[in-house]
């Protein structure tokens, strides 16, 4: 009897251990699944970030694509003003030296109009020396007198008879930027 006793303790202290054990691993169970719901929790809220930045680095994908895009956009426009400009440098530049040739034709057509004239003048010129009174011309030599034809100008009058511009505002007392009247008389200095 001894040994059955013996065994309905060990066998009632075996149940009594298994039901702690149970409690135990009951509680250890729900600790384990509580930890793995909650780690799902997590899971799925870091697969949710996870997601919304995929989402956003897809948008800044497009963003950037759409950037580039613009960017060859507006460089194409840039280089296709950049032609512009250069064309346009270069009608400018044909159309100065064509104005410019214009000019030296004009000035060239005058200088020879003026050279007639004076040559028609000089035949009847009269040279004098200075005159006293305060009245053209000034300085002391010979001058020939000049009548001033339509489109005369101090330059052209100047080069026909060989002598500076200046020598002549200084013979006539003419001021810097003076105008030449039609009829004018001019005294121009002999060399």
């Amino acid at each position: 009897m001894k040994t059955i006793m013996i065994c309905s303790i060990v066998i009632a202290g075996a149940f009594v251990m298994n039901a702690e054990e149970y409690d135990n691993s009951r509680n250890f169970q729900v600790q384990v699944i509580t930890a793995l719901k909650n780690n799902e929790a997590r899971l799925n809220t870091a697969i949710e970030r996870v997601n919304n930045l995929q989402d956003n680095y897809m948008v800044l994908v497009q963003n950037i694509n759409s950037l580039k895009n613009a960017l060859a956009i507006e460089q194409q426009k840039n280089a296709d003003l950049h032609s512009q400009m250069e064309t346009l440098k270069k009608q400018i530049t044909a159309d100065r030296s064509n104005m410019q040739q214009t000019l030296n034709t004009a000035v060239d057509k005058i200088a020879k109009e003026t050279s007639a004239a004076v040559s028609r003048a000089t035949s009847s010129s009269r040279f004098s020396a200075q005159t006293s009174g305060g009245k053209p011309p000034y300085g002391s030599g010979k001058f020939a007198e000049y009548k001033v034809q339509n489109r005369a100008t101090l330059n052209a009058v100047a080069k026909a008879y060989n002598v500076s511009i200046d020598s002549i505002r200084k013979a006539n007392g003419l001021k810097n930027g003076s105008k030449l009247v039609e009829g004018q008389i001019l005294y121009i200095p002999q060399n």
